[in-house]
Order: C-alpha cells, then sequence, then structure tokens
C-alpha cells in the first residue's frame, strides 16, 4: 500500500492487486519526492530466500489496510484506490500466473476452473497467497474517507482527482504495466461464477458490481471432482507458498 509525499501531502493509494495497481505506482512514483511501503523486488528477494513468509507477510505494496495502517502512522491528507469487478480481476490473475511461467509452478492446474477452485480454497488457510493477489479487495480498502474509482471507467477520472488534489499533471500518462493478454481468456462456467461471487460477495456489496449473469454461462460436469482435488490439495498448497516452495 503505498504512501506517496506529493508536495506537502502524504498520499496513500489503496493497491488492490490485479486492478491497475502497478501502472498507478509509476505514475506517482515520477511525480512523488518520496516513497514508502513499495518494493518491486520483494518477490524476487524473497525467492532467493531472503525474505520468510511464514509470518504471513506480502510485498510492501500489497499489505492489508490493517496491516499498512499499523506502518503509516498519522492518517494520510489524501487516499484513493481503484477496484475491479471480481470476475475480471480473478480471471487477471489467472493469465498473469499463466503468462509468468516461473511464477508459482505449482499452481499450474489443467484448467482455469481447477486452479479457481484449489486457489481460493488454499487462500482461506494462507489469506496471503500469491502476495495478496486472491485477497478480498475489501481489506485493502480503508472503511471511510477514501475516493473510490473502477478500473472499468478508466483513468481519466483518476488523473482527474490527483491533478485537482496533489497537483500532478491533468494529462499525464498512466503506462500499462504486467500485461497478462498473450494468454488467451478462459472459459467460465456457471459453477466458477457462482464461486466467485460468494468468495468476493463482500466486494460484489461495498462496489456495487452486479453478479454473474448466470443464465449464459455452461455447466460444469466436472465441478464434484474439481472440489474433492481442492479439499485435499488446500492446505499443502497455502503450506507451500508459506515455505516458499510453491
Amino acid at each position: 500500500m503505498p504512501l506517496f509525499v506529493i508536495g506537502s501531502l502524504r498520499v496513500y493509494f489503496a493497491h488492490c492487486p490485479k486492478a491497475g495497481g502497478s501502472s498507478l505506482e509509476s505514475f506517482l512514483s515520477a511525480h512523488s519526492e518520496s516513497i514508502k511501503l513499495l518494493d518491486r523486488g520483494w518477490n524476487k528477494e524473497w525467492r532467493q530466500k531472503s525474505i520468510s513468509r511464514v509470518d504471513g507477510s506480502s510485498s510492501p505494496q500489497h499489505l492489508s489496510w490493517e496491516e499498512a495502517s499499523a506502518r503509516i502512522g498519522t492518517r494520510p491528507d489524501i487516499m484513493f484506490t481503484v477496484v475491479r469487478d471480481p470476475v475480471e480481476r480473478i480471471i487477471s490473475e489467472y493469465r498473469y500466473q499463466r503468462a509468468k511461467k516461473h511464477l508459482y509452478p505449482r499452481l499450474r492446474f489443467g484448467s482455469f476452473s481447477s486452479w479457481l477452485e484449489i486457489v481460493l480454497a488454499a487462500s482461506r488457510y494462507a489469506p496471503n497467497l500469491c502476495d495478496n493477489h486472491i485477497r478480498p479487495q475489501v481489506d485493502f480498502v480503508p472503511d471511510a474517507n477514501i475516493e473510490v474509482f473502477n478500473l472499468e471507467d478508466g483513468f481519466d477520472h483518476v488523473l482527474a482527482y490527483l491533478s485537482r488534489t496533489v497537483g500532478t499533471p491533468r494529462n499525464g500518462t498512466i503506462p500499462h504495466e504486467l500485461k497478462s493478454t498473450k494468454v488467451s481468456r478462459p472459459l467460465i462456467t456457471r459453477q466458477d461464477a457462482q464461486l466467485i461471487h460468494e468468495y468476493y460477495q463482500a466486494d460484489y456489496r461495498r462496489f456495487g458490481y452486479s453478479p454473474p449473469d448466470l443464465g449464459t454461462l455452461p455447466n460444469d460436469r466436472k465441478r464434484g471432482a474439481r472440489k474433492i482435488a481442492a479439499k485435499f490439495l488446500a492446505r499443502p498448497i497455502a503450506a507451500l507458498y508459506q515455505a516458499g516452495r510453491l
């Protein structure tokens, strides 16, 4: 959860993973005098065993609000976030992991449906799974006094807000980082959509996204087997992640 100092203002960006956060971090970094809680090299350092995840930690930019607020002290002058439809967000995470073949090789299951069942089940035992990329967005966003934007509306409204409040360029350019478009969009079944809606129900309630339209989605005849596999794999996957062996 980066904290930027721009002029005399402390600007807190509640970074919800897979909602355009890395792009906004790059934009804000270029206009900041100092930055806290941002370390792009954290995952690489951890893979080299110089950082432990046993304590349930994540990279500084992906801390939950509860974790970050304990580190930043006085409440920032400006707080904002960008959120994303939960279905599109988890699809983006899947495509990102598939595109990064070195990332979590033990999570490279054959289909999106199998992957989804297992990572959501495992994240109940390790909420910081995949550097908090699976965590519900409500965990990152303070309950009050924060400006919330939707990724679906683009970045123009965010640029206008930052220009008005902290003086960054109104016509600035926000780079598109962490692209995962080389991986095709997976087929989503009715059971996938139901599971996503159930797991991220707090996000749907708070941020006003409409539930998935189940009537247009195909049925998954293998769902029972996927659930059984997830039940047995969830705890081992969580343990492997915390031990740095996923």
